[in-house]
């Protein structure tokens, strides 16, 4: 694998709590493998350590239940702050 080449992909989304892996977890991998790739958290969960960490690490993050609009709204935030076009 090459260190640092560029995601296959434009943007992850994860949920915070998952079977295998936490969302925590995953952004770390991610992190060190494309520090420069977006990532959106989503959660049901109100008030944890892990949802502390996330908004503390400036992570964008989704409330459930939410709307569609709200889900594309903050996907053009996180493409656009990562300096990445997001489709009209």
């Amino acid at each position: 694998m090459l260190e640092h080449a560029p995601a296959p992909f434009d943007l992850v989304l994860t949920d915070l709590t998952m079977p295998e892996k936490s969302g925590l977890a995953l952004i770390e991998e991610l992190s060190r493998r494309w520090p420069t790739l977006p990532v959106i958290v989503i959660t049901g969960l109100a008030k944890t350590p892990e949802l502390e960490r996330v908004k503390a690490q400036g992570i964008p993050f989704l409330q459930k239940p939410f709307q569609p609009d709200q889900l594309v709204d903050r996907i053009r935030e996180t493409l656009a702050r990562a300096g990445l076009d997001t489709p009209g």
